[in-house]
C-alpha cells in the first residue's frame, strides 16, 4: 500500500516523534546524502555566497540551516547526491504500508498506520523531514534571523481540544510544549495593530483608540459577530473533524 499524501484534513506537527513513535522500532537515523559547503570566502557585510549556475534540485539543495556559528555564509549551498534521506538497511525490507513525502500529511498517515500495527516506511528526498512544518534561519548584516515554511501558529494546542493536530498526539499519546501566547500583530496599509488575547474590554479598547468617534460602532459590530460565530461554531463541537469523511464533497 503506497500513500502519497498532498495535503490532509487532519495533520500532524512534524516532529520526529511522530516520524518515528516511541511504540515503534527505531530505524538508525543515518543517510547516504553527502553535501560539501562553498568554500568561497564572503565577510559579513556582502552580498550572499554566490550560487552554482544549475540550481535543479538533484544537483543543489538549499535547506534548514542553523546558521548562528557561520555569519560569513548568509546562504550556504548543499551539492546532493540525488539520494535523499535513509533510514539504513539494505533496501530489501518489505513493508505493509509505504508513504511518500515526509510532510504533515505524511508524518501523519505514518504515525497512525504504525500506531495501528502496520510495518511503514516513509521516503522523503529532502533533507529534512517535515513539509512545511519547519523554520529556516539566515544571517544578514550579522544578524540572524528565523522563517517558517508554513503556518507560524497552530492554535487550539492545549486540552481539550478538538484541534484535528491535538487529536492526533492524543491518539499517538505524545506531547509537545504549547505556551500561551498573549496577542497578535497585525501590519495593514494603516498602520500597526496590536490585538491583546483574552481581555475583552482591553480589545474593545484598543477598538475605540484605533477606530475614533466610530468606536461605539465598531464595538456593536464586533459583538454581533461574536455571537454570530458562536452559533456557527456549534457545529464544531458536536462533530470532531476526525470523524467527517474527506470524500463527502
Amino acid at each position: 500500500m503506497i500513500f502519497r499524501p498532498i495535503c490532509l484534513g487532519f495533520l500532524a506537527a512534524a516532529t520526529t516523534t511522530a516520524f518515528t513513535p516511541s511504540f515503534t522500532r527505531r530505524l538508525p537515523t543515518t543517510t547516504n546524502l553527502r553535501s560539501t559547503t562553498e568554500e568561497t570566502v564572503a565577510e559579513a557585510d556582502k552580498k550572499n555566497v554566490e550560487q552554482t549556475e544549475d540550481t535543479s534540485r538533484e544537483k543543489v539543495m538549499t535547506f534548514s540551516y542553523d546558521m548562528s556559528t557561520e555569519t560569513k555564509y548568509e546562504k550556504p549551498t548543499y551539492p546532493g547526491t540525488g539520494n535523499g534521506m535513509s533510514g539504513g538497511g539494505d533496501g530489501q525490507e518489505e513493508y505493509d504500508v509505504i508513504v511518500i513525502g515526509s510532510g504533515m500529511g505524511g508524518l501523519t498517515c505514518g504515525a497512525l498506520s504504525a500506531k495501528y500495527g502496520s510495518k511503514v516506511l516513509v521516503l522523503e528526498s529532502h533533507i529534512k523531514v517535515g513539509g512545511s512544518a519547519h523554520t529556516f534561519t539566515r544571517v544578514h548584516n550579522g544578524e540572524k534571523y528565523s522563517f517558517e515554511v508554513g503556518p507560524s501558529i497552530f492554535e487550539g494546542l492545549d486540552k481539550p481540544s478538538l484541534n484535528p493536530l491535538r487529536m492526533i498526539f492524543d491518539i499517538l499519546e505524545e506531547e509537545m510544549p504549547v505556551i500561551t501566547y498573549k496577542g497578535l500583530g497585525f501590519w495593514t496599509p494603516e498602520g500597526y495593530w496590536r490585538f491583546p488575547i483574552g481581555d475583552k474590554q482591553a480589545f474593545e479598547d484598543l477598538l475605540t483608540k484605533q477606530c475614533g468617534d466610530d468606536g461605539p460602532k465598531a464595538i456593536r459590530e464586533w459583538n454581533a459577530l461574536r455571537d454570530r460565530l458562536k452559533t456557527l461554531g456549534g457545529s464544531t463541537t458536536a462533530v470532531a473533524l476526525l470523524n467527517l469523511r474527506q470524500d463527502a464533497g
